[in-house]
C-alpha cells in the first residue's frame, strides 16, 4: 500500500499534478518527455516512471477489494474502508481512461470486475458479451482522448460499423505482412524476443537493441505511421517460425489451464483467505492479455515485469510473516 502511494505520487508531482491525468495521452507523454526520464532514443525511464505510477496503485486496489470481498471483519473497518476510498481516489488519478491506452484501461476494469465479483456466472457471461460488442463498436472511438484538441482527428464514417473495416483491426493483416518480412530477411533466432525480454537496457547500453516488430516491419513496407500492431504469435514467428509458434502456444495453453483451475480453486468457498495472490493475479492477467495477445511484446513488457515484481515482494512479506497451520 505504501508503494502504491508512494509510486503514483511521484507519479503525480513529476508530470505537474492530478489535471494533466484528465487532458489526452499525448499530454501526458508530453509531460513525460519534459520531465527528463527520457534521454535520446531510449524510453526506459519513460517505461519504468509510467510502470510503477500506474501498476502498484492497480495491485494494491484489487488486494485491497479482495480483502474486503471475502472478509467482514475488514468491511467493518473504518481504517481499511477509508483505505480503500483513498486507492479508489487514486486510481482515478493515474489509471483513468483519459490518459491510459485502451488496453490499459480495459485491464483495470476487467480486473477490478473479477476480482470483487470472483466467482458470479452472471458478471462473467455479462463481461464477456459487453466485451465482444464493445470491441466491435466502441472500440475504433474510445481514442478520443489520444491526442489533444489540435491534434485530434474524429472518426469521418457514415455507419458506426465502418471502422470495423478501417482501423484498429490490424492483426491479421500484420501477420501476412510479416511473414513476406521473414521471407525476405529471415528468422531472428530469438534477437527480437530478447530486445523485449531486456526492455530494461538502455539503447546506449545495447546499441543494437531491437525495434518493436510492428514498427520494424512497417519501415520495412515504407510507412509513413509505424504504429503498428505485432500480435504474440507474430513476435515467436519472427524468431522461430512455424514450430516456434506451435510450441509457444502449446506452452502458454498448458500454462492458461493451470492457472483457471488453480483461480477456480483460490476464489471457492474452501479456498485460501482474503490474502490469495493467485486471486488477484489471474484477474490481472486475463485482463492484459489483450495487450499482450496484441503487441508489440516489447511496449507491453514493461508493466507486466513493473507487476510481476510487486508480486514477488508480496509474495516474499506474506512468506516471512504469515505462519500457515500445520
Amino acid at each position: 500500500m505504501l508503494l502504491a502511494f508512494a509510486a503514483s505520487g511521484y507519479y503525480i508531482l513529476r508530470l505537474g499534478g492530478p489535471a494533466v491525468f484528465f487532458t489526452s495521452r499525448q499530454e501526458i507523454s508530453a509531460s513525460v518527455a519534459a520531465s527528463g526520464v527520457v534521454s535520446g532514443q531510449s524510453n526506459v525511464g519513460s517505461a519504468f516512471l509510467k510502470g510503477f505510477g500506474t501498476v502498484p496503485a492497480l495491485l494494491a486496489l484489487l488486494f485491497c477489494t479482495r480483502r474486503l470481498v471475502t472478509s467482514r471483519r475488514a468491511r467493518r473497518s473504518p481504517s481499511t474502508v477509508l483505505v480503500w476510498t483513498g486507492l479508489i481516489a487514486l486510481n482515478t488519478i493515474v489509471n483513468n481512461p483519459l490518459s491510459n491506452a485502451r488496453y490499459w484501461f480495459l485491464t483495470v476494469l476487467v480486473s477490478l470486475l473479477f476480482t470483487a465479483f470472483p466467482s458470479s456466472a452472471a458478471m462473467y457471461r455479462s463481461v464477456l458479451a459487453t466485451g465482444v460488442v464493445g470491441a466491435l463498436v466502441l472500440f475504433p472511438y474510445a481514442d478520443r482522448f489520444r491526442y489533444d484538441d489540435a491534434g485530434y482527428r474524429p472518426v469521418d464514417s457514415t455507419s458506426v460499423f465502418e471502422p470495423l473495416a478501417t482501423k484498429d483491426y490490424d492483426q491479421t493483416v500484420m501477420f501476412a505482412n510479416t511473414i513476406t518480412w521473414v521471407d525476405a530477411h529471415g528468422h531472428t533466432y530469438g534477437r527480437q524476443l530478447a530486445g523485449s525480454a531486456l526492455f530494461f537496457v538502455p539503447r546506449s547500453v545495447w546499441s543494437g537493441k531491437p525495434e518493436d516488430t510492428g514498427v520494424r516491419v512497417g519501415q520495412w513496407m515504407g510507412m509513413d505511421m509505424t504504429n503498428l500492431s505485432a500480435p504474440l504469435w507474430t513476435e515467436v514467428w519472427v524468431d522461430f517460425g512455424a514450430p516456434g509458434v506451435v510450441g509457444a502456444f502449446a506452452l502458454i495453453g498448458y500454462a492458461a489451464a493451470r492457472t483457471d483451475r488453480r483461480y477456480a480453486r483460490a476464489v471457492s468457498r474452501d479456498g485460501p483467505g482474503p490474502g490469495s495472490v493467485l486471486a488477484v493475479t489471474a484477474p490481472l492477467i486475463a485482463g492484459y492479455t489483450f495487450i499482450l495477445l496484441r503487441g508489440p511484446l516489447l511496449q507491453s513488457i514493461g508493466k507486466a515485469a513493473v507487476a510481476a515484481l510487486c508480486l514477488l515482494l508480496v509474495m516474499s512479506f506474506r512468506s516471512r510473516g504469515v505462519r500457515r497451520p500445520r
